[in-house]
């Protein structure tokens, strides 16, 4: 019974795990016209980071516009490649720009992470790169599809044995 309920709850963490996927590939396939879209007069920009409860640190370029509640934000894994990014410089204040924003991404203290373009008269300052989410979307979905498999083939052997034993 205990070797049922631990393929059981391997089942459901690979399904978790098969969604992930599928939620990251998502994001990393979207296209312009499905994002919402920010226009504005940016007012501030920062350099800043913020500190996980592990301690690590998550660096991001945070952007204020006129007459918009929310700060928009690029987020970056690194101190040197917020540093190294060119965006920053590129972003004048006082200029008008669109943000297209992910709305998957969700808010957190005010800010939001979800841009995926700026653009500036219909020149684009900033395209965020989704390599890395489309490689763990197909690591994600692939090690859990087949782990899904091998899981429910030997659930069915489990079945089957007991079935027996009766």
């Amino acid at each position: 019974m205990l070797k049922k309920t631990n393929l059981i709850f391997a089942l459901l963490l690979m399904v978790m795990c098969l969604i992930t996927g599928l939620m990251f590939l998502n994001r990393a396939t979207k296209s312009k016209t499905d994002l919402n879209i920010i226009d504005g007069k940016v007012i501030c920009k920062n350099k800043k980071y913020s500190t996980s409860i592990k301690g690590g640190k998550f660096y991001y370029l945070e952007f204020e516009l006129e007459n918009n509640p929310e700060k928009l934000a690029i987020g970056y894994i690194s101190e040197s490649q917020a540093n190294n990014d060119l965006t920053f410089d590129k972003i004048e204040i006082g200029r008008n720009y669109k943000f297209f924003i992910d709305k998957s991404f969700p808010n957190s203290d005010g800010t939001n992470y979800g841009i995926d373009y700026i653009e500036n008269n219909n020149k684009i300052v900033f395209s965020k790169n989704h390599k890395t989410e489309l490689f763990f979307s197909a690591l994600l979905i692939l090690t859990s599809g087949i782990s899904i498999f091998f899981v429910i083939k030997k659930l069915n052997k489990t079945t089957t044995k007991s079935a027996f034993k009766k």
